[in-house]
């Protein structure tokens, strides 16, 4: 059965197989230093051990001359463990059987070291050079074994030695070589004093007291530090004199209480934040973080609090990032003290700041632990870590899926300490500024928070409750949340709505402009909010926001106006409120005139509305509104104000008293004034020809002489001149003109007449059915009107051809014109009646075109009254409407057949035109048929 090891064992085996390969290294370091194998530039003592040297020694010791060796020994590594074997089967028991046979006088044993004294030597240099040097009187051969050795002895305190670890004694003995170990172990064996236990034990003390007087010696210096930092103003002259090289140095030194010491002197030297580039450059990051390893609970806040500073600069925060430090630091966070989790927070946060990076949740797990003991001297911390995220454009997305905000409501509830319900505040208002958010904050904890910062006395916190609010109610999917009351989870129940009601009152420009913007898009969202809304009073908000806020919050006001319009108790209310009066009153500001054309617009989409609006004085405000400021612009362009008040007067137009109250408040003046020039917005022009239109239907004469007075007709005229290709616009065009034909026609002439003829010329049978209802009107008017329309040529022509459309209801009309036209005589000394060819056209329509007998019957009485002209008479017969009117007369019509009867026997009472009886032509015939039928009947 196979047994897989732990990763902690694998990594410790693979520790002592790097043990070992060092341990290897070293002993033959020695001999390839011996022998003089390393390159000359290179240090023997440090220099890496590369193949090359190792073949070398192979060669030196002509170990290749075995078979095939160097195809067994082909790595590294094979030709490390051969030497190594070599060394320690051969060489070495070599040596100790010379050393052995070798004589040597006896050593003095070193004498006691005195307690204290500056002239006294290291003990780590009285212990190697009593051992390497020999008595003055007793010779000593000079051999390999001596030469092995370093003189050099170690630097006293005082003294500057060839290194850059500045005055301070940082240990300079490197560790004893194996070879070195060897030697003095042979050394020791010729020594016949050391056969006694007494001499041995009295060495094993001189070793001991110089491991524990440098170990005392590097305490010192570093609590030498440590008491010089504890003096406020002494930070930069320790940092200029070069002690933090040192101290970073010691850093690395294995003994706990140096390490502290050198933990707490940085964290009073990081207090001078200008000194802070300056250590990051002599390597105070590499300390600090030799430091965070340490497992001792002062010596990790020190290093945790020095990190943290270090991080609060932009240096600093790139040189944590290239040091690797997050993973250090988020493994810091498992530590029970308090500020050492504080200190690491803080610096994952001002990381983040630099990189934009997330923040591990690791944070935001240790700030809700925080949180859930329940302690109020970590609210501080847990408020200013929260708001912190919320600033950082990483953590601000992600935070909030992590549980950032949990501690938000009992922290805000526990609290009165203002600073922290303004962090909360801020953090909030952060954290709504990003819609994935709002799945998190519409919570009743939450909601119930910004309640209750809704109503705290101090302005900035209410604009940062109100802006996270008006952000929330973007959502329109948490919108029910928002102001739906709240169940069991929260301990106290609140009213958001009634609570962002009363926060409208307030001064601040900040909070209304968000507290209306909420309750905008809270009455958007559904009739039953509108309706809450309304029961909390918002039509007095809505006077007051319009009466003393800005345009942004009057700009929410008016929008809210229009919809809370749609329901019946809102309206009811804002109508009791005179809301209109407010409305108005807007008009009297240039910055807020399209506002109150819009307010006014929406309410004339109520017809409730109607009589408020018709009033003297908003209708005046509306006409206002409608009037350009300037009538020198060659190309006019309608504003938005003038949009919407044009588009009010529209409204207003359908109504069925409402055309003579705008007649009278000068509309038609209005809209002259603002069309000189057809607009290039064709709905414009639109709009304005259907008011004028829907004005012309009024009863009375002397305004619809008004509106002639103000020269409507030529504003017809400029509306209607581009409307070819727009039917709605034409036909809007000839209704006006229709309605105001009779008296247009006495005012303009023939003016009037021509637009028509105009307009007539159109494939929309609508529009020619309102140009022959036009015509028919004034064709049976009074005579002179008659007389008037007989003077233009074009109009029995147009009226002709308005026939041939096959549409019965425009046939019977311009039959009727036509009929009214055949009794004036027009246009006299002439042979033909009308133009030359118009009268045949009409035969033709007559006899062929027309189906319905009604029409035929009319067009008979215009074949009737065109005989009834003696001097064109005989012109008319040649061009057959005697003969029509005998082919109509084959209608079983009793009318047709009466006109027929009468109009040959008028024939026959002119001399002129009596017919000779033996020539029987067809209208002879006719006539003893139509007098056969007539006696029959």
């Amino acid at each position: 059965m196979s047994h897989r090891l732990s990763q902690a064992a694998r990594h410790t085996q693979e520790l002592l197989q790097d043990l070992e390969r060092d341990k290897e290294l070293d002993v033959i370091r020695i001999y390839l230093a011996r022998f003089e194998l390393f390159p000359r530039a290179r240090d023997p003592k440090t220099a890496p051990i590369r193949s090359e040297e190792l073949r070398d020694l192979v060669k030196f010791w002509k170990l290749h001359r075995q078979r095939n060796f160097w195809k067994n020994h082909t790595t590294k590594e094979d030709l490390v463990r051969m030497l190594y074997k070599h060394i320690t089967t051969k060489v070495m028991p070599n040596e100790k059987t010379l050393l052995m046979d070798t004589p040597h006088p006896t050593i003095p044993l070193s004498p006691a070291r005195p307690p204290s004294g500056a002239n006294v030597d290291s003990p780590s240099k009285i212990r190697r050079t009593s051992r390497m040097n020999p008595p003055l009187n007793s010779p000593t051969p000079r051999g390999s074994t001596t030469d092995a050795f370093d003189p050099y002895g170690g630097d006293l305190f005082h003294q500057r030695g060839d290194y850059d670890d500045g005055m301070l004694y940082v240990s300079r003995l490197a560790p004893r070589e194996a070879g070195l170990a060897i030697e003095d172990f042979a050394l020791d064996l010729t020594d016949p004093a050391s056969k006694d236990p007494s001499v041995n034990m009295h060495a094993n003390m001189h070793d001991e007291d110089a491991s524990r007087r440098e170990k005392r010696l590097l305490a010192e210096c570093a609590c030498s530090l440590y008491q010089l930092t504890l003096e406020p103003g002494h930070e930069a002259d320790i940092v200029r004199e070069g002690c933090i090289p040192a101290i970073v140095r010691m850093c690395t030194f294995d003994d706990v209480e140096v390490k502290k010491y050198c933990s707490a002197t940085i964290v009073n030297v990081s207090v001078d934040a200008s000194l802070t580039a300056r250590l990051i450059d002599e390597g105070v990051l590499g300390g600090l973080m030799e430091l965070a390893k340490v497992q001792q609970e002062d010596i990790r806040r020190n290093a945790a609090i020095g990190i943290c500073r270090i991080s609060y600069d932009r240096l600093g925060q790139a040189k944590l990032i290239q040091e690797g430090s997050v993973p250090a630091l988020i493994s810091m966070l498992n530590n029970t003290d308090f500020e050492t989790k504080e200190a690491c927070v803080k610096t994952l946060i001002n990381i983040a700041s630099f990189s934009g990076a997330v923040v591990s949740e690791s944070v935001t797990h240790t700030v809700t632990r925080i949180a859930a003991k329940r302690n109020r001297a970590y609210d501080r911390f847990i408020v200013e870590t929260i708001c912190d995220l919320s600033l950082l454009s990483g953590p601000r997305a992600k935070a909030s899926d992590d549980g950032i905000l949990e501690p938000i409501y009992d922290t805000n509830r526990a609290t009165t300490d203002l600073d922290l319900k303004r962090m909360i505040a801020i953090a909030l208002s952060n954290f709504s500024g990003l819609e994935v958010n709002h799945q998190h904050m519409a919570n009743p904890r939450i909601l119930h928070a910004l309640d209750s910062l809704l109503s705290v006395d101090d302005v900035s916190i209410r604009e940062m409750a109100a802006t996270a609010i008006a952000n929330l109610a973007c959502s329109a999917e948490f919108i029910d949340r928002l102001v739906a009351f709240p169940d069991a989870e929260a301990s106290e129940p609140f009213n958001m709505a009634l609570r962002l009601v009363q926060a409208g009152y307030n001064a601040s420009q900040v909070v209304q402009e968000n507290v209306s913007a909420a309750l905008l898009n809270i009455a958007l969202r559904g009739e039953n909010h509108r309706v809450q809304l309304t029961q909390h009073g918002v039509a007095l908000l809505l006077i007051h926001f319009f009466e003393t806020s800005n345009w942004t919050t009057k700009l929410h006001a008016v929008v809210l106006l229009c919809t809370l319009m749609a329901n019946d108790l809102a309206r009811a209310q804002l109508v009791q409120h005179d809301v209109h009066v407010s409305v108005v009153m807007l008009a009297a500001d240039a910055t807020t005139r399209d506002l109150c054309a819009v307010a006014l617009f929406n309410l004339s989409c109520f017809a409730d509305m109607a009589p408020y609006l018709l009033a003297p004085q908003t209708l005046a405000t509306v006409v206002e509104l409608l009037t350009p400021p300037s009538k020198d612009e060659k190309d006019p362009t309608l504003t938005v104000a003038q949009a919407f008040a044009l588009d009010c007067l529209y409204n207003l137009s359908f109504l069925t008293t409402s055309s003579e109250i705008l007649i009278h408040a000068n509309c038609i003046a209005a809209l002259g004034a603002v069309f000189r020039k057809p607009s290039k917005n064709m709905d414009a022009n639109l709009r304005a020809a259907a008011t004028i239109c829907n004005m012309a239907f009024c009863p009375t004469l002397d305004l619809l002489q008004r509106m002639l007075d103000e020269d409507v007709l030529k504003l017809v005229r400029r509306l209607g001149s581009n409307s070819a290709n727009h039917r709605e616009l034409t036909l809007c065009c000839s209704t006006a003109l229709c309605n105001l034909a009779v008296p247009a026609l006495q005012t303009s002439g023939s003016t009037l007449v021509n637009m028509l003829i105009e307009l007539s010329h159109t494939p929309h049978a609508e529009i020619a059915f309102v140009c022959a209802i036009s015509f028919s009107k004034l064709a049976s008017a009074a005579s002179g009107m008659r007389e008037m329309l007989a003077k233009v040529a074009d109009l029995p022509p147009t009226l002709t051809v308005m026939m041939r459309s096959g549409i019965e209801d425009v046939q019977i009309h311009c039959a009727a014109a036509l009929c009214g036209l055949a009794c004036e005589r027009g246009v006299k000394g002439s042979r033909h009646m009308w133009k030359e060819g118009t009268i045949t056209d009409f035969i033709v329509n007559s006899l062929l075109r027309i189906n319905s007998d009604s029409t035929k019957e009319v067009c008979a009485r215009v074949l009737f009254n065109l005989l009834t002209h003696e001097d064109c008479r005989s012109f008319m017969i040649k061009d057959g409407v005697l003969y029509a009117l005998v082919k109509l007369a084959r209608l079983d019509s009793v009318e047709i057949r009466t006109l027929c009867v009468t109009a040959l026997y008028n024939l026959s009472t002119d001399a002129a035109m009596r017919i000779q009886p033996r020539r029987q032509p067809p209208t002879a015939r006719g006539l003893s048929d139509q007098r056969g039928f007539a006696w029959r009947s």
